[in-house]
């Protein structure tokens, strides 16, 4: 995959969550680092905010959206 956004990681519920620069989130494994599985954002994630039932993303190219997306 492309590189990290750079300081844009959050770890909840046993697993990392990554931002990257085209525009997706991945959830990973501490343990392996292995892709636990992805989602498509409108852009580079800038914002992760792990919840109890959801993940928020916010992606840097559209400033008005905010992703609650269920791991």
């Amino acid at each position: 995959p492309s590189q990290s956004i750079g300081g844009i990681i959050a770890a909840a519920g046993g697993r990392l969550y990554d931002g990257f620069q085209e525009g997706i989130l991945r959830a990973l494994s501490p343990a392996t680092g292995a892709d636990l599985w992805q989602r498509t954002t409108a852009g580079p994630v800038s914002i992760i905010t792990p919840g109890p039932r959801v993940i928020y993303v916010d992606a840097a190219s559209s400033p008005d959206t905010i992703y609650a997306i269920q791991p």
